[in-house]
């Protein structure tokens, strides 16, 4: 009834009315009415902004649809007010005359079935009542419908029948309200009622088209609406859009760079503070060494192997382990064995995940290296920071990638950066695991504790970083790594190398980027696959005649099928070349005491052999090809297994085991043991690594590692020899010896085959006996093309574990070595085996103090260059250009051509001091022979002069006494001046256009340890060592291309070293001449054996193959004895004091200065 009212209200005197303000009016009554939660609609403001009209007729049906329900669904009380209000809205509708209206007839038929709803419903005394009052409520007014309607009512409705009734008329004129219900029974209101069901129908059906076409209205109005929406919101997007576009450039231009300088000071600072950390490690360690004024000679000192390599690829090398763990507790006990059974077979039984495509192992398809061109790129500490400094700002970044940096059991992924100058790593370091650089810093340089500043990496994580000068490039090798060929090794001019791996298709693009600098020291970088750079290659003929010892040639043919000493599952790999391991003794001319080398290791013992073929012969797996051999003659199992007792391989043998030895029993304790296994075993097939020709510290428990006991109980300690090897040394010298004897020479091709040949692959390595697990063959498997990252991580994980075979070089038998040719021999070789002659030549007037065949001591790539040419000089420091060509014929195995420009010549340098008599270690040449350094003079320089005297001489300062030794590199590249002020300086020899031309201003390195006068020092490139010896009985052996210490060997008397000399196997002759004797250390210090000379020495020689030293004695003797033991072999009596002697560049003649003033050159009587 409110809301009615409302409306009405609202009506204006026009007839039309508001519909905001009556929306608003109905919702607030209904919200008290509680048919609404308080404010659950959004404001109407928002849902009708705007006024619409409505015409009246529209409002008469909304007012009427309104009263008729509550007079349907209301109580007596809410029908008796709502019929006046009715009344009310049809008040004017009634007072028409003609036919009645639609909302009027479909008011009446509503009011029909209202009453007849109401008289019908209930049963009940209560119910009727009621019922007949909401009826006689209602009649009034439908009389008045009835009279007004009555045009279009139905004929059966108005007329009456029978007597008994009367007309619709009558009741609606003069009946009562009784009446009119009681007559509601009767035919006529029985059609009237079907005629107001055919009415209230219709008014449905118009009521559901006028919805329809509301909401179609409303509809197209909302789709209009939110295209304006979608107009406005896109204009509103493309100016936000301009807007960010603005907002970007201008961060571009000012922030972006702001941004970009800010994080290059920042790693600028990072660099500095890591560079001043390592720079302070090296200063503390250098003040605190035993030789050192902070030095402690009581401190136990630990080692570990050094990476430096020779030029054969041998690490001889020991280094001072700064952090050195003793793994205690790390030994498995007595107990253990019990708990655990025999060794299990190590075997891939595993079948190859769903998606790996296996190759046959005899049609795989091993892709090249090929390589294409790169299309856009053809054709003092203050000063070096300086230098450093500016060196920065002129470089430019050519490429950059992601990498991963692959080392023995560890691998680093970061990014590497290729510049103008310079190769850089940097790791990278997950978010958490980083360290502030500063922190880094601040626990450098804390001194306090047993070794200041070394405690920087153990304090924090810092990234580790590389950096590589392109200068400093020496070879590009492409590598492959588990199997696929994604990376690159670098080899450096300090005998160092990286290893690194790449995604498959950036692997290229780097080595193409490196290659196009044109780094000037880079000097192989082949493409093509190994089978074609061997080919291309000179060093199977080089082999074949004798150029290339079986040692060098097998490590050749390591390191072109991509065998590394970085990746331990691509370990180079060596022959056992014996087969005795029980004699007492050992006669190396006796083929009986060799391994068969024409069979791999599984099929040296007939009967494991016919169990293994019965098991390949029965083997039936639809996934898996058959193989005869369930483990690998190679894998970082079998390296750690052998290298138990030097670090850092001690550690990483725990990494692989957990952080426990494994049962001393399974453990490398025994050679002959070793070999026993090898061959009795069922799953034991493992051949030999290269440290077994020439590093003896393998076998030797120098750490004191506790390794634990065997079953007898008997401790771990240092490896069990053969009884014909009295020590560790001995056993690497005869097993090196073996492997160059003349029964491996002749058999050794047989090996070749099986390991890189044409058997090791398909049919010949079934008829070889040579068939190992399908997953270790390049080319087996596609690993790339395996989604599932865990499948892929399985397969990569069963391929590092149990080892990889080498990329196969040959697919044709290999040759066999020649013959061995006395002819071709050298001079050293031969010494053993036949006399010598004399042959003097004179071609001074003064007696010869210095003599030098630029070929005879420096790199391969020269000898062929200056080999003819032989420098002197005499006391009175007059140069000679003389030339020499051996096998010239003739009555003597030389020619001889004296310097025809003898007199013109002028003297090197200035006189000596008067405390020097000059030798040949006042003098040293370039590696042309065309400049001479010297020194011994009076005034302490240096002094450099150019022979053929085309420019003046240079002259340098730099000692702060006299100068009193030198001596050249073998590369030709590195001059080291001793001193009596104690030191000695590391200078570079500058060059222009692949000539050295002077010195560097300043040394490179200064090296301290001396307590007096330096009296004699040795340079070896091939170890990066310098040795010197001095009055105060010491001979220290630094490096040479980082001038840090290493360790010092002492004088048991403590008498001044006289003579110092290095062997290419890392052996040191020091001799002195107070006590007259020659001692022979390792390059690690240890001693290995002493030999009293009752002639004075004055000049030493170790031939190139460390099997000969060559002593010149002051009587006019010349000694040849064999280095290991300084037996002597051969004496040659001159009878003449012996001023100096060098070889020829092949070593086929020796020149020996004599006090005559001539030179007598010695050759074998062949």
């Amino acid at each position: 009834p409110s809301c009615i009212a409302i409306m009405c209200h609202h009506i204006s005197p026009g007839g039309e009315w508001n519909d905001f303000v009556l929306a608003e009016t109905l919702l607030d009554t209904l919200q008290r009415l509680n048919y609404l939660a308080p404010r659950t609609l959004p404001p109407l403001e928002a849902l009708a902004p705007k006024v619409v009209p409505l015409r009246a007729g529209g409002i008469t049906r909304i007012l009427l649809r309104l009263a008729l329900d509550l007079i349907s669904a209301g109580a007596v009380k809410v029908c008796v007010v709502t019929v006046p209000r009715i009344r009310t809205i049809i008040e004017g509708e009634l007072g028409k005359s003609g036919e009645p209206t639609q909302p009027l007839q479909y008011l009446l038929a509503t009011l029909l079935r209202t009453l007849k709803s109401a008289l019908l419903s209930g049963s009940g005394t209560d119910t009727e009542a009621a019922g007949y009052s909401k009826a006689k409520a209602i009649v009034p007014l439908m009389k008045d419908l009835i009279r007004h309607c009555m045009p279009v009512l139905p004929d059966a409705a108005k007329a009456s029948q029978g007597e008994h009734t009367h007309s619709l008329q009558f009741f609606t004129e003069s009946g009562s309200a009784k009446q009119f219900i009681k007559s509601f029974n009767s035919p006529q209101w029985n059609a009237l009622l079907q005629w107001a069901d055919q009415v209230a129908s219709a008014g449905t059906a118009e009521e559901r088209d006028v919805c329809y076409a509301i909401q179609k209205q409303r509809t197209k109005l909302f789709d209009a609406h939110e295209e304006e929406v979608l107009r406005c919101a896109k204009g509103e997007i493309a100016e936000e859009r301009r807007l960010d576009e603005t907002f970007a450039a201008v961060k571009r231009e000012h922030t972006a760079p702001e941004v970009e300088r800010r994080a290059q000071v920042m790693l600028h600072m990072d660099n500095h503070r890591r560079n001043m950390a390592r720079l302070w490690r090296r200063v503390w360690r250098s003040v605190s060494n035993e030789r050192a004024p902070w030095g402690s000679k009581e401190a136990v000192q630990y080692w570990k192997l050094d990476k430096t390599e020779n030029l054969s690829r041998m690490r001889l090398k020991m280094k001072r382990n700064y952090h050195f763990d003793g793994h205690h507790g790390a030994a498995r006990s007595l107990e253990d064995h019990s708990s655990r059974g025999p060794p299990v077979e190590p075997e891939l039984k595993v079948k190859p995940t769903t998606g790996i495509n296996v190759v046959s192992i005899e049609d795989a398809e091993v892709e090249d290296d090929a390589v294409k061109a790169d299309g856009d790129m053809q054709g003092g500490e203050e000063e070096e920071a300086a230098g450093q400094e500016k060196q920065e700002k002129q470089e430019k970044l050519v490429f950059s990638c992601s990498a991963e940096l692959v080392q023995p059991m560890n691998i680093t992924p970061g990014t590497l950066e290729i510049t103008t100058t310079h190769m850089y790593f940097h790791e990278v370091i997950e978010a958490g695991e980083g360290v502030d650089g500063e922190a880094t810093a601040q626990a450098a340089v804390g001194v306090a504790g047993e070794e200041g500043g070394a405690k920087a990496d153990e304090a924090s994580k810092t990234p580790k970083e590389l950096k590589i000068p392109l200068e400093q490039l020496r070879e590009v090798h492409l590598r492959r790594y588990l199997l696929r060929r994604s990376a690159l090794e670098f080899f450096l001019l300090d005998r160092t190398n990286y290893f690194v791996n790449f995604k498959k298709r950036e692997r290229n693009k780097v080595y193409n980027k490196i290659v196009n600098l044109a780094p000037p020291n880079l000097s192989y970088f082949e493409t093509g696959s190994p089978e074609q750079i061997l080919k291309r290659s000179d060093l199977t003929r080089r082999w074949q005649m004798r150029q290339l010892t079986n040692f060098e040639y097998l490590m050749h043919l390591n390191t072109i099928a991509g065998r590394t000493y970085n990746d331990l599952t691509q370990y180079p790999v060596f022959p056992w070349v014996l087969r005795d391991y029980s004699s007492p003794s050992l006669d190396l001319s006796d083929p009986a005491v060799y391994r068969d080398l024409t069979k791999p290791v599984g099929a040296l013992n007939q009967e494991r052999l016919e169990q293994l073929l019965v098991r390949y012969e029965n083997f039936c797996d639809p996934d898996i090809p058959s193989f005869m051999y369930g483990s690998h003659y190679s894998s970082s199992a079998i390296v750690l297994y052998y290298l138990i007792r030097i670090e850092p391989f001690t550690t990483h043998f725990l990494q692989l085991q957990g952080g426990k030895f494994d049962h001393a029993d399974r453990m490398f304790y025994s050679i002959p043991n070793t070999w026993n296994g090898c061959v009795n075993a069922p799953t034991d097939f493992k051949e030999l690594i290269p440290e077994f020709f020439y590093l003896p510290d393998i076998l030797v428990n120098h750490n004191r590692f506790k390794l634990g006991s065997k079953q007898n109980g008997e401790p771990m300690d240092h490896v069990q020899l053969p009884p014909w090897a009295a020590s560790p040394d001995e056993f690497i010298r005869i097993h090196r010896e073996a492997l160059e004897s003349d029964y491996v020479s002749e058999n050794l091709h047989h090996w070749i085959d099986l390991i890189f040949g044409f058997k090791q692959r398909g049919r010949n390595a079934v008829e070889a006996l040579n068939v190992f697990y399908y997953l270790t063959y390049e080319g087996a498997v596609d690993i790339d093309a395996i989604e599932n990252d865990d499948e892929r991580r399985a397969t990569e994980s069963q391929i590092d574990n149990f080892g990889q075979t080498p990329s196969q070089l040959l697919r044709r038998a290999h040759p066999q070595r020649g013959p061995v040719e006395k002819s071709k021999l050298s001079l050293f070789s031969l010494v053993s085996l036949c006399t010598t002659s004399r042959f003097p030549v004179t071609f001074s007037s003064h007696p010869i103090i210095f003599l030098c065949v630029p070929g005879a001591t420096f790199s391969e790539q020269l000898v062929h260059t200056v080999n003819d040419r032989l420098v002197a000089v005499d006391e009175k420091r007059l140069v000679s250009l003389n030339r020499l060509q051996p096998h010239a014929g003739g009555s003597q195995p030389f020619a001889f051509e004296p310097d025809s420009a003898l007199a013109s010549r002028k003297r090197v340098g200035i006189p000596f001091h008067a405390d020097v008599e000059g030798n040949a270690s006042c003098f040293a040449t370039s590696s042309d022979g065309k400049l001479m350094f010297s020194c011994g003079h009076w005034d302490n320089t240096i002094k450099v002069t150019w022979v053929d005297g085309s420019r003046p001489p240079q002259s340098i300062n730099k000692h702060k006494d006299l100068v009193t030794c030198l001596d050249v590199s073998a590369d030709g590249k590195v001059l080291v001046t001793g001193s009596r002020d104690t030191t000695l300086l590391v200078w570079d020899i500058v060059f222009s256009k692949g000539s050295p031309v002077r010195l560097d201003a300043n040394p490179a390195h200064i090296l301290y340890g001396h307590d007096d006068e330096v009296t004699c020092l040795a340079v070896s490139y091939d170890l990066d060592v310098c040795v010197s010896g001095s009055r105060d009985g010491t001979c220290i052996v630094h490096t040479l291309s980082q001038g840090t210490y290493v360790h010092s060997m002492q004088h048991p008397q403590q008498a001044a070293i006289s003579i110092v000399a290095v062997s290419s196997l890392g052996h040191i002759a020091m001799y002195s001449s107070e006590d007259l004797t020659l001692r022979l250390y390792t390059v690690n210090g240890r001693h290995l054996v002493s030999s009293h000379s009752p002639e004075r020495i004055g000049c030493i020689h170790i031939s190139k193959s460390a099997s000969i030293i060559v002593c010149g004695n002051e009587d006019g003797t010349i000694v040849f004895r064999r280095l290991h033991d300084l037996r002597v072999v051969q004496r040659v009596q001159l009878r003449q004091r012996i001023r100096c002697m060098t070889p020829s560049a092949d070593e086929k003649l020796l020149l020996v200065a004599v006090e005559d003033n001539s030179v007598v050159i010695i050759a074998p009587d062949v």
